[in-house]
């Protein structure tokens, strides 16, 4: 209890031996098997063994004096155990289950009818084979005199084959019935038994055996005190497999019964009590068992702590506060953590019931009676729902601001975009290289700022377990939205981005992108013939502000010959960015 209570100690301490009588009562049963056997055995019959063994001996005293001789073995509750010495064998020839006696058993290759489908032709009964006409080619090579006494060369498709090249033919290797000779039968549909050889008998050996099947009954008004008394009848099979038990007058009961065999036996044990008080907390502890004692009591952690009905309506996380420091909570805490990936891939109701389970089973298992069945469910609960929603606070609050920071690094990205893009030619290869430069550097910056965050995260989460005074760092939550928190900081960013751009051309403003991306994408859709139109268009205007093409085209737009010789050039046009032209 130690880093859970601060001031326990233990008041009416008393240990004594107690002791008990108990009553066991048993069935017999014989049971009788029979197998093959690979060498016989010289015994006689199996009745006259058992009528012999049973005049010697019978089973009632042989019985007894296994019972008396290891009670610890049989004054448990034992279901059709086989009583030593009493099982008996014997062989003999038999008719051979495998064949019937006829020796012989169906073909499994052919069902018994001797014949199995043709390898050769797949059981159709014919075979593709090359067109002896056309030797597989298909078709004849012809010649032929056509106009001015030219030779004309030419096919004419083999009437054999109709063009295939390979014509049906009856197979050879089943004459066209599609089935075959049974190689492993040899066309008889019967194979030799294995079992027996081909003799139609064989050996086997039967076996019987007396079965006991038991339970034991235990008078415990006698001890005084229902603790003592609880452990006993609960766990008596545990108590007596661990030697805390010792067993005296074991012997069969004077009348007995005609199915039932009756053994009355004493037993004793070392049991122990005492009273645990914390504060004004007080819970009565006991045990049976001195090496390997078995403990009972009243839940004084339970008490102590306070720790509320797990199926009531609770405010677990206010609770879960109060236990903060507490050596119960931070194991509890570890054993969901430990426990977490056996859960992997659990819906969260799924997830937090088989975690409630493991702390509620590891508690019990660690604490016993101090705890309770109760108390350990409801630590459970503490855990499950009072730290996981502060985790999920957490994780929340921390990833929402470090979205708004995606948000902001993608808008930044937007209007360096902004800024930029006007410089820069829709058909030339410089814009695509900027465009996927512009895509990498926001690809990286928010992949780094996701990182960051998750470090920022994990930070928050030291931050709660230095809070509630935890040895071990909290995990991240492990469902919510919070989990996908790193996926959403780059759609974030990219999202931003693309928004601020799709805003700001859609908008007009900044007028001088808005234009620039709308002269971009009519450029960018125009076809070689409207670009020529307008760069000879731009040779004969005076201004050529608003001719875009063309300035943008060449990087002399008033020689309209080279704009033209450039579109009509396999290289096409020489491609050169000019701010204004003069």
């Amino acid at each position: 209890m130690d880093g859970n209570l601060d001031d326990w100690h233990l008041d009416d301490m008393e240990a004594r031996r107690i002791s008990f009588r108990g009553q066991a009562g048993f069935t017999f049963a014989w049971d009788e098997e029979r197998s093959r056997a690979n060498a016989a055995l010289s015994n006689p019959p199996i009745d006259e063994q058992v009528k012999a063994a049973l005049d010697a001996r019978p089973i009632h005293l042989a019985l007894t004096e296994c019972v008396c001789s290891r009670p610890q073995d049989w004054l448990l509750p034992v279901s059709r155990k086989a009583l030593p010495g009493h099982e008996f064998r014997h062989t003999r020839v038999e008719t051979c289950d495998s064949c019937a006696g006829k020796r012989t058993v169906d073909c499994g290759g052919c069902g018994a009818s001797g014949r199995v489908p043709c390898g050769n032709c797949s059981g159709s009964g014919t075979d593709r084979v090359m067109c002896r006409s056309c030797g597989g080619m298909g078709y004849f090579s012809r010649t032929r005199m056509g106009p001015n006494n030219q030779t004309e060369h030419y096919r004419d498709t083999c009437w054999g084959c109709g063009g295939g090249g390979r014509i049906n033919e009856r197979c050879g290797s089943c004459g066209g019935s599609g089935r075959v000779t049974c190689g492993r039968c040899r066309g008889s549909g019967q194979l030799t038994c294995s079992d027996c050889q081909g003799r139609g008998s064989r050996l086997y050996i039967y076996i019987r055996r007396a079965l006991v099947s038991g339970r034991s009954g235990l008078a415990l008004d006698e001890i005084g005190f229902a603790g003592w008394a609880g452990i006993l009848r609960d766990h008596w099979n545990a108590l007596v497999t661990k030697g805390a038990i010792e067993f005296s007058g074991v012997e069969a009961k004077d009348e007995q019964a005609s199915d039932v065999l009756r053994i009355n036996f004493s037993a004793a044990a070392d049991a122990a009590r005492a009273t645990v008080r914390s504060g004004d907390t007080a819970a009565q502890l006991y045990s049976v068992g001195s090496d390997w004692p078995i403990v009972g009591g009243e839940p004084l952690l339970a008490r102590a702590l306070d720790l509320p009905d797990p199926d009531g309506d609770a405010d677990w996380v206010a609770l879960t506060a109060g236990l903060a420091g507490k050596r119960l909570l931070r194991e509890a805490i570890d054993v969901t953590e430990e426990k977490a990936a056996d859960h992997k891939g659990q819906s969260k109701d799924a997830y937090q019931a088989a975690q409630i389970a493991e702390v509620r089973d590891e508690m019990i298992g660690r604490y016993g009676a101090l705890i309770g069945a109760e108390g350990a469910a409801s630590l459970g609960n503490m855990v499950m729902k009072g730290i996981e929603p502060l985790k999920d606070r957490v994780a929340g609050k921390s990833w929402r601001k470090n979205l708004g920071i995606a948000a902001l690094l993608g808008l930044v990205v937007g209007i360096v975009i902004l800024v930029h893009f006007p410089y820069q030619d829709a058909r030339g290869a410089d814009w695509r290289e900027t465009a996927l430069i512009y895509v990498g550097v926001l690809f990286v910056v928010s992949i780094a700022w996701a990182l960051t965050a998750r470090l920022l995260l994990r930070r928050q989460l030291r931050q709660l377990s230095r809070k509630l005074d935890l040895t071990n760092m909290l995990g991240a939550p492990r469902h919510g939205w919070t989990t996908w928190g790193t996926s959403l900081s780059i759609c974030t960013a990219f999202a931003v981005a693309v928004a601020a751009l799709y805003a700001s051309w859609h908008f007009g403003w900044p007028s001088r992108f808005a234009g620039a991306a709308e002269n971009q994408i009519r450029y960018a859709n125009a076809t070689d013939d409207q670009l020529k139109d307008a760069c000879v268009a731009a040779a004969n205007a005076k201004p050529m502000a608003n001719l875009y093409p063309c300035r943008r085209l060449c990087k002399n737009p008033a020689n309209s010959l080279e704009c033209l010789m450039g579109f009509g050039s396999s290289a096409g046009p020489a491609l050169g960015v000019e701010d204004e032209y003069r």
